[in-house]
């Protein structure tokens, strides 16, 4: 069973639903300030990087769809992490053994490719954060950066779930001194202490990144002073970037995947992201499987779509099977415009390379990449690496929009195209999708079943695949953690909307903040 109870939130002024209630509430009061959903998508996004810093911050990279109000297409934004253009291949060569974070390729040399300096690539988010809001905000970027800036200078507030996180990740955070010292005082992870009060990390020099960024804008983070800040700070690291990489890295609207599932119109990322995949899985089911009862029959059609899709995936793309950890949100304005947001350091706490001076921790994007010579999706200097996230966007035959994404690398996929068959195939509302019992398939050899599923269900997905039958937990999480919120198409804005948002029942902090207050 669930672990914590979730309910829909709904609201007429505007929504944002994320991993971190809090920083949910930060973008809320900017949409209640009168910013539309992308100032309020500016907001939460840097706040996540104080008050769920492992999942991703300014150093990751993302991918997003934003559907303005009143058009027909929506606008995808690639914000995707770059190699270094001096990376060298053959600086990671094969152990022999099996790589770390699950890998479904060879192990490197001391995991070189997964933690540490060599593992970092050119992040993009604040270039994607830049080029969103300089073309759709309403407030001024300093606006719009600022509460992030002041949730930093406050520090991140430690309760238990940071201190499962941090003594998950403590192994590989005390090999990099920088981050160690930050989330590892004494050597221990950090816990509350009722006999102290509250308890922080302290983050005051990313507050004071984040207020040159406010000042300066977007575009110094890759041309400016604070480039040749981080990127010195990252040279000395051990990395791979130099100044040139930020000054080539753009990021990019392109045109989204538009694909149509049973009369539903469906968009998601295309390229290198998992688009592609999420419509080969929707078409796949819809031909072994009328849509109709969500039964045995129904359950091991998922199963069989998900096999196909990644096996496709892992041969023709590349394979890209790290679990992951991700950060999803999305954000609804009163006016309609809504936005569907993926961004990740990619593994727990990135690379683990922590820059003491800036505050920036840094992704390990050099991981998405087979590190196989020839192979697909393989180590190359300058090149996009395959991704997981699968930010979407659906247009329900029933008048419903529905922004959903979801975190959790490789089980991001399976998340998505299972709600997205919910929502169409059975037609639920949020809270009846998110609470139905869900399967991976996401390019293992196992099935992994949620143990709420009826025997004759198991048996059926069994026949399909071997399964592993497990129930929810906290951490670590054996499906994808998804957020969405919906809202109704055609609908007078003026007038007022309802827009309902919901985030997964496992984890602790994720949550829907409705502008103005919940109705």
């Amino acid at each position: 069973m669930a672990v914590f109870a979730k309910t829909v939130v709904a609201g007429e002024r505007g929504l944002v639903v994320a991993q971190s209630r809090d920083a949910a509430a930060i973008g809320a009061a900017v949409l209640e300030k009168g910013g539309n959903a992308i100032d309020a998508a500016v907001a939460t996004s840097l706040a996540l990087g104080v008050f769920e810093p492992w999942m991703s911050g300014i150093g990751g990279g993302c991918a997003a769809l934003i559907q303005p109000p009143g058009e027909a297409m929506p606008i995808a934004l690639d914000g995707g992490m770059i190699a270094a253009r001096s990376l060298d291949p053959k600086a990671y060569p094969l152990s022999g053994g099996v790589g770390g974070d699950l890998f479904a390729w060879p192990g490197v040399v001391e995991d070189r490719n997964v933690s540490g300096p060599l593992s970092v690539a050119m992040p993009g988010l604040v270039a994607a954060l830049g080029l969103a809001h300089a073309r759709f905000g309403r407030l001024s970027w300093a606006e719009v950066v600022e509460p992030a800036a002041a949730a930093a200078e406050a520090g991140h507030r430690v309760d238990w779930y940071s201190t499962l996180i941090v003594a998950t990740a403590a192994g590989e955070l005390r090999r990099q001194p920088a981050a160690a010292a930050a989330w590892l005082a004494n050597g221990l992870p950090p816990s509350p202490d009722w006999r102290k009060g509250v308890v922080t990390i302290d983050m005051e020099n990313l507050a004071l990144t984040y207020r040159r960024l406010a000042a300066a804008g977007a575009d110094d983070f890759y041309r400016g002073e604070l480039a040749a800040r981080w990127i010195a700070e990252a040279k000395a690291a051990g990395t791979w970037l130099e100044a040139g990489d930020a000054e080539h890295y753009q990021a990019a609207f392109v045109d989204p995947l538009r694909f149509d599932y049973r009369g539903a119109t469906v968009s998601a990322m295309d390229g290198l992201f998992a688009g592609r995949s999420l419509r080969a899985t929707l078409e796949r089911l819809a031909e072994r499987w009328p849509g109709t009862a969500l039964d045995a029959e129904g359950y091991a059609a998922i199963a069989e779509a998900l096999r196909t899709a990644y096996g496709e995936r892992l041969v023709r793309m590349g394979h890209a099977a790290e679990l992951g950890n991700t950060t999803h949100f999305c954000v609804a304005d009163a006016d309609g415009m809504v936005v569907s947001w993926t961004q990740t350091l990619l593994s727990l706490f990135g690379s683990k390379v922590l820059l003491p001076e800036t505050g920036i921790l840094l992704n390990n994007g050099v991981m998405w990449f087979d590190p196989r010579p020839g192979q697909p999706n393989a180590l190359a200097p300058g090149a996009k690496p395959l991704a997981n996230m699968c930010p979407a966007l659906l247009e329900l035959k029933d008048g419903r929009r529905v922004a959903l994404g979801a975190c959790g690398g490789r089980r991001i996929l399976p998340a998505v195209a299972q709600l997205s068959s919910f929502l169409v195939d059975q037609g639920d509302d949020l809270a009846t999708a998110f609470a139905r019992p869900r399967v991976d398939v996401s390019g293992g050899d196992v099935a992994i079943v949620d143990a709420r599923l009826d025997q004759p269900i198991q048996e059926a997905i069994a026949r399909v695949m071997p399964i592993e039958t497990v129930a929810e937990a906290i951490y670590p999480p054996h499906f994808a953690i998804p957020s969405a919120l919906s809202l109704e198409l055609g609908t007078a804005f003026a007038e007022g909307v309802t827009t309902k948002g919901i985030s997964a029942s496992c984890h602790p902090w994720a949550d829907a903040v409705a502008a103005g207050g919940q109705l």
